[in-house]
């Protein structure tokens, strides 16, 4: 919609927008809803639901201890939550709009594993009576004939209406939780694979009398994140190809130069090549790699090289180092076979790229091409073409992500310098850009991202991708990378290459974090404060103290004897509160909120926002907003004024058509939430996979929190995250410190076969069911 960001408040398209907007007022059938065919009772409240419409049996039973070390052993896997009251593990039921609830194919199976209730009208009955009769008028000058009349054709039904609500209290219930958000009972009792702390992790287990299992932490074992960046580095190649007086090479230690007792530096050139050129299954590709080494060494003047085909006797240990090896060379040697694009090709392999970046500062590149079918010096040597390239320019020559890579050259050259956070993420990227032609563990990625950095973790076989990634980045100061990924959606990570994508576990454990729970199954009426005025006083105590005046003035005549037309015009006087009862509870209730109860309200599917204001606050003045950059579906524009205002994102046609096609989608699929918050009286549309029942505070950007919206896992007591939220920062002193809590980036796929709970019978009837 080109007109939705640039318009003008006379516009065709803020006329036409208007139109819409009005023709998009949420209709719900409330109550009513119980009778649609499906819906069924529970004693807890919300007491009327329809059940899902996927339930996963689960293999085996599982055991569950919550918050306040209560055990319950669970049968059936379907969408539960801590209850914020008590602790307890409740299914989740998730308040759902009329298009959504009473859709006919709202039963189709495979939609979702969470209940599913109708949105009620949580507002104060006095007031949405004395409302009533401004319904659908909008603002209180320049009303149309129309609209005059329609208020007093619905005047004196209100006025007879509140004359049966007003003596009973609308309730007198204090802010709770102090005003603050609900509270997410939620506490860990597993243990990582690995923490920060080394005293935390689990080394020894050992059995008591009784055969009570306890664990008993090592403190002398070194954590695999080693407090020592040298403890994994090597001064010196292990193995180096020495040159013989004349011809030939002969391999010894690094610092054992056979031909040299007392010599133990010996220069070396680092000869570097890639096994798509160069077969380990070829003699004569091993025969001519390293005749082509010993060439160049001896050209370069010293008295060694060293080669990987030769000199890595424990592969998957030193290839691991093969950092420090390309940082005490001399200089860096390609070794290339005669074909069209072989450097381009070279480049593409994720180990060369270290190779290149970590080769001597302000020292030229060697590239030796191997011409097909020549060999010379009596059949000795092959016949090779040589081209020096300098390192500034190697990026432009070899490597397709020329402007990234030069960066990293002009780094580690020290010509710029970046940031410990651009550093890692700028080396991440281009490597997960790169191809690899044999895996040895899952973790090479970071591995080879490993040797750029100081500190190094230990190689561990058993860490998956992610892990590897998540252990070098807690052994080194990168401002918090892994930190920030947690903040991130999917779709930004994605444009990093970031480790949150990978297969395999990608779960941790963060601790210091704030949180706020999510209310799904229906609104609730909010507490609020307003400022003293003495026109809300008058109105106050007129609506109080209309009866005991007319009993007074009653009183008064009846003594004075006087009788007749004074009579009926005192009582008359004494009645005009009371007639003028729905415009004294607007004065009385009306005005600005100035410290509300935090609450996050969620429901599924889209509402318009003044029915949305009307079902919290009982009526609506525009006191909620939509958000203006909160959710990446936020939509703003400006005003007459030049002011950024939130809008509709159903505005925008795409989210109009997402929210269209999320009502029905299967379960896996994206599906459209919106989130009130009545703190800062917002209201924002999201897109999740399945409704997030806590917001956590794990970080902050651009003078906002980035709360991110996680589901439960239950069955694992893993919060994942399902989307990103932005808040502002007033709203963290309303949130609450949650434990150590277990998170994961994307939850598993849920299990085949899939159960669906029976429908039919006397269980689709109103009352047809009890649990």
């Amino acid at each position: 919609m080109a007109a939705f960001y640039q318009r003008g408040p006379n516009s065709q398209a803020t006329q036409q927008l208007q139109k819409e907007e009005t023709g998009r007022i949420s209709h719900c059938a409330g109550r009513f809803n119980i009778f649609n065919p499906g819906t069924r009772w529970c004693w807890e409240s919300p007491h009327t639901y329809t059940e899902a419409t996927v339930i996963h049996p689960l293999p085996e039973p599982i055991r569950y201890r919550d918050a306040v070390d209560r055990v319950r052993i669970l049968k059936l896997d379907r969408e539960r939550y801590p209850e914020p009251n008590w602790a307890k593990l409740r299914k989740l039921m998730v308040a759902t709009v009329d298009d959504i609830y009473a859709s006919p194919s709202a039963q189709t199976p495979g939609t979702h594993n969470w209940r599913r209730t109708y949105i009620r009208n949580a507002g104060p009955t006095m007031l949405r009576v004395a409302y009533w009769p401004f319904k659908g008028v909008e603002g209180d000058f320049q009303r149309t004939s129309n609209e005059r009349w329609m208020i007093a054709a619905k005047w004196i039904p209100a006025v007879i209406a509140l004359m049966v609500v007003m003596p009973f209290p609308t309730g007198g219930r204090i802010m709770a939780n102090e005003g603050k958000y609900d509270i997410f009972p939620y506490k860990y009792h597993g243990y990582a694979k690995e923490h920060k702390n080394i005293r935390e992790n689990r080394v020894i287990e050992f059995e008591d009398e009784k055969s009570q299992k306890y664990t008993s932490p090592q403190l002398e074992v070194t954590s695999s994140i080693n407090p020592s960046p040298a403890q994994e580095r090597i001064l010196r190649p292990t193995y180096l190809l020495y040159l013989e007086e004349g011809r030939g090479h002969h391999l010894a230690g690094g610092s054992k130069n056979p031909y040299n007792p007392n010599d133990t530096s010996t220069p070396y050139i680092f000869v570097a090549y890639s096994t798509t050129h160069f077969s380990h299954d070829s003699e004569e590709d091993k025969t001519a790699l390293t005749q082509i080494g010993e060439y160049a060494a001896r050209k370069a003047g010293v008295g060694a090289f060293w080669c990987a085909l030769s000199c890595l006797p424990q592969k998957k240990k030193d290839m691991y180092r093969m950092s420090d090896i390309i940082r005490g060379a001399v200089s860096l040697v390609i070794v290339l076979k005669q074909h069209p694009g072989n450097l381009q090709e070279w480049g593409s392999r994720m180990w060369t790229f270290p190779e290149a970046l970590l080769s001597p500062a302000h020292q030229d590149i060697y590239a030796y091409t191997m011409l097909e079918g020549e060999w010379g010096e009596n059949g000795r040597v092959p016949r090779t073409s040589l081209e020096i390239i300098p390192k500034n320019d190697f990026p432009r020559r070899a490597w397709g992500d020329a402007m990234e890579a030069r960066q990293l050259i002009e780094h580690f050259e020290g010509t710029q310098t970046l940031s410990r956070l651009e550093l890692a993420v700028m080396a991440f990227r281009c490597l997960h850009r790169r191809r690899q032609k044999k895996q040895y563990f899952e973790g090479d990625l970071s591995y080879a991202l490993m040797g750029l950095l100081r500190r190094r973790p230990q190689i561990d076989s058993t860490d998956s991708e992610f892990q590897a990634f998540a252990r070098l980045s807690f052994a080194n100061d990168s401002d918090c990378l892994l930190e920030r990924l947690v903040c991130l959606l999917p779709s930004a990570l994605a444009a990093i290459g970031s480790p949150p994508t990978m297969p395999g576990v990608r779960v941790l454990l963060l601790d210091g974090c704030w949180a706020a729970g999510i209310k799904w199954d229906g609104f609730t009426r909010i507490m609020h404060r307003r400022r003293w005025s003495w026109k809300r006083w008058l109105a106050v105590g007129l609506l109080r103290w209309s009866g005991i005046i007319f009993i007074i003035i009653l009183l008064v005549v009846s003594a004075m004897g006087s009788y007749g037309s004074s009579l009926i015009s005192l009582l008359l006087f004494a009645a005009m509160p009371m007639l003028a009862a729905p415009w004294l509870i607007r004065v009385a209730f009306g005005g600005k909120f100035w410290n509300t109860e935090a609450r996050l309200f969620g429901f599924e599917g889209y509402m318009d926002i003044k029915t949305i204001e009307s079902y919290i606050l009982g009526f609506e003045v525009g006191r909620m907003k939509w958000g203006v950059s909160e959710s990446r579906l936020s939509r703003h524009s400006a005003n007459a004024y030049g002011e950024r205002v939130g809008r509709d994102p159903t505005d925008d046609p795409a989210i109009r058509e997402m929210v269209e096609n999320a009502k029905n989608s299967p379960l896996g699929a994206q599906k459209i939430f919106t989130i009130v918050d009545t703190h800062t009286m917002t209201v924002n549309l999201i897109s999740a996979v399945r409704p997030p029942v806590v917001a956590l505070a794990c970080g902050s950007e651009g003078g906002m929190l980035r709360a991110v919206l996680c589901s439960y896992d239950w069955g694992s007591q893993t919060l994942y995250r399902e989307s990103v939220l932005r808040m502002e920062t007033p709203s963290l002193d309303r949130m609450n410190r949650i434990q150590r809590v277990r998170f994961g980036f994307q939850r598993p796929s849920p299990p085949l076969p899939i159960e669906l709970p029976k429908m039919g019978g006397m269980e689709d009837s109103v009352f047809g069911n009890m649990v």
